[in-house]
């Protein structure tokens, strides 16, 4: 013990303050936790709230719809366009293997085209493939369109729903809740 008040008693002073110190930053600590955990409680609560009225305002389980939509947007999204470089690529080959077809029918040499040695059916064959081309362009250009207009619609559809139903809530609070 004498070792400990060698120093004139200074050390043992600071050791009790230090202690205090701690024991007053333990405190807080825990005043701080329960702010945050407090904090976080409102926010949740808040959330729930937004996802009730949401639901009331959509019916049903409108926002367990509009968070599977939003999962799953980029797998849709991504899932069309792989689904149309497939397509695009074995339909690339088939036209490929086809022109090589009737080039190799028509006798024509692969580099050139020589007019007086193509008959009437090469230049029929060769607009049919591309008018088979074309429906084939704009068959998957309306699919991919109409599939992705029709989730955008819905959930443009949505949105103007909540923007409308928050801009009523905020007209009555403003009206002192009179509802305009």
């Amino acid at each position: 013990m004498s070792s400990s008040t060698s120093g004139g008693g200074a050390p043992a002073e600071s050791e009790a303050e230090l202690e205090q110190q701690i024991q007053r930053a333990k405190k807080r600590l825990g005043e701080l936790e329960k702010k945050l955990a407090a904090q976080r409680q409102r926010r949740k609560e808040e959330v729930n709230k937004k996802k009730r009225k949401l639901d009331e305002l959509i019916g049903g389980s409108a926002t367990n719809d509009v968070n599977f939509l939003y999962r799953n947007i980029s797998r849709i999204s991504s899932g069309v366009t792989d689904r149309s470089k497939r397509l695009w690529e074995e339909r690339l080959r088939t036209y490929e293997e086809i022109r090589m077809a009737l080039v190799t029918i028509g006798g024509v040499p692969r580099s050139s085209f020589p007019f007086d040695r193509i008959g009437l059916e090469y230049f029929e064959g060769m607009s049919g493939i591309w008018a088979c081309v074309a429906k084939d362009q704009e068959a998957i250009e309306r699919w991919e369109l109409s599939l992705l207009t029709s989730i955008r619609d819905k959930i443009i559809a949505l949105k103007k729903k909540v923007e409308d139903h928050e801009g009523q809530s905020k007209t009555d609070i403003k009206s002192g809740g009179r509802g305009g």
